[in-house]
């Protein structure tokens, strides 16, 4: 079994998204045939080559992840996805004829407490399959994005991580099976307080701000409100 899988994050390699892709390979050790790439790097040049968007679609499954931008895709994202949509038909013609089509998971992150709040862009996800002749297989939602990065390095089995490893599992799992996917969508967050989770968020806008020589006050300033 091979396995392609998409960056959507405009952060590349430094992203939640490599991250989380990382950490699904982990999961999946005996799939040696990865085809890794990033969606920004022909954001505004134009389509990504045709050789590269063939080495995907030679996958057996196709996995996306990106950080959740306003209950959708980062448009970077979306202008590598309709390149992909593009040309999947004519490849599938031609040099994928008898194959069924392209299985496409996706892994959404935000910022918010909740993971549910990735369902729209989940969604959208599995919308993009039905309109590009894909098959869409199933998403997960993963709240308290960030800290999947900052708890790289705490086993995967630690309480804090245990319900986020716990989806990835059961993502592992369809994935891997011939023709598998997730009954639903997943959504999921990482064990950690919420009022705790808002607390150190509110200190880290503090520490950003003050780090770029600014004031607390300018965090509640509204430059556009009149």
């Amino acid at each position: 079994m091979t396995v392609a899988a998409i960056n959507g994050s405009p952060r590349r390699e430094k992203s939640v998204s490599a991250e989380l892709i990382h950490q699904m390979q982990l999961l999946l050790p005996e799939i040696r045939g990865w085809t890794l790439t990033s969606s920004m790097p022909w954001a505004r040049r134009g389509p990504p080559p045709v050789t590269e968007l063939a080495s995907l679609y030679r996958a057996d499954a196709l996995l996306i992840a990106f950080p959740l931008y306003v209950d959708g895709l980062p448009a970077s994202l979306v202008e590598y996805l309709e390149a992909y949509a593009a040309g999947y038909p004519a490849w599938q013609r031609e040099e994928g004829a008898g194959r069924p089509p392209q299985r496409v998971f996706a892994i959404a992150n935000c910022g918010f407490y909740e993971g549910v709040q990735n369902a729209v862009a989940l969604r959208v996800c599995q919308l993009f399959c039905q309109a590009s002749g894909l098959d869409w297989a199933g998403g997960l939602g993963i709240g308290t994005g960030g800290m999947a990065v900052g708890l790289r390095n705490v086993p995967p089995q630690a309480g804090i991580r245990r319900p986020v490893t716990s989806a990835q599992r059961r993502l592992a799992e369809a994935m891997r099976e011939p023709g598998g996917r997730l009954p639903d969508d997943i959504f999921t967050q990482h064990s950690f307080p919420w009022w705790l989770y808002k607390l150190a968020g509110e200190a880290s806008w503090r520490h950003s701000i003050k780090r770029n020589g600014l004031g607390a006050r300018q965090l509640n300033a509204r430059p556009y409100q009149n």
